[in-house]
């Protein structure tokens, strides 16, 4: 049984805020238009290198034996270099974590083709085969990316998810096996090499990684090993877990889904 009050978690935030390290960012400042924020930049460390030498606000995350890349949502100046991505570094599922627009305000520009339909994006043609609503807030897309140069097409998974508002946490009413979150997150194939997104690609996206890197984990204390897996991260991309509120929410999904009665 885990007991655990806010106090310590607000004491474990307090420990990640003060150690988490100062990272170079040269390369995302020299790119200063193709950030979507002007405050967030990705550290040269684990900088998603393209064939084209295209810089991209993304960066290759390591925890827990999985590995994804975490980036911003896509903006007009690089939607060609997100699809270098995609195709380069052999993904199979992207998972979105904002909607377009939130409160009133553009999280996210349109990257993706309606049902039925395709769009034309540098070197390749990226269409939709397949689009279901299997919640309100939940929808899952088959994509089929195929490569101009390369003569060959791909299957793609796209796993959006609109429940999670920014700087806040997704509700886990009525109790953990209802809850939309954990809905869409058992909808994720674990198998799937993944590409992860909000809107700037650290706060809800930082939240995702850890809670899907350790869901499936056992015989760990979940106290210490959130923490080692938020300072993992935080070595890799800046600001992972943005919020207290996000840190504490993680702890309680874990927890609840590792209780024995899941509730």
């Amino acid at each position: 049984m885990i007991i655990m009050t806010e106090e310590n978690l607000s004491n474990d935030w307090e420990f990640l805020i003060n150690n988490s390290p100062e990272l170079s960012t040269n390369i995302s400042k020299n790119n200063k238009s193709k950030n979507r924020y002007s405050n967030h930049f990705a550290p040269d460390n684990t900088l998603v290198q393209l064939s084209n030498s295209n810089y991209i606000n993304a960066n290759h995350i390591y925890i827990n034996n999985k590995e994804y890349i975490v980036t911003q949502a896509p903006i007009p100046q690089y939607i060609d270099d997100f699809w270098d991505t995609i195709w380069e570094k052999n993904i199979d599922g992207i998972v979105m974590l904002t909607d377009y627009v939130e409160k009133n305000k553009t999280k996210a520009n349109e990257y993706l083709p309606s049902l039925n339909k395709f769009v034309v994006t540098g070197k390749y043609i990226v269409s939709c085969a397949f689009r279901k609503n299997i919640a309100s807030d939940i929808v899952i897309s088959t994509l089929k990316i195929m490569s101009f140069s390369e003569n060959r097409i791909r299957i793609l998974y796209h796993y959006f998810y609109k429940g999670w508002p920014d700087f806040g946490v997704p509700s886990l009413r009525p109790n953990i096996q209802k809850c939309k979150f954990n809905k869409f997150i058992q909808s994720v194939d674990p198998k799937h090499k993944l590409l992860v997104h909000c809107s700037a690609g650290i706060g809800r996206s930082g939240c995702f990684c850890v809670i899907d890197s350790m869901l499936r984990l056992r015989d760990y204390q979940l106290r210490e090993k959130l923490l080692k897996t938020v300072l993992e991260m935080r070595n890799q991309r800046i600001g992972m877990v943005q919020t207290f509120d996000q840190y504490k929410f993680c702890f309680e999904f874990l927890k609840k889904s590792s209780s024995p009665s899941n509730n």
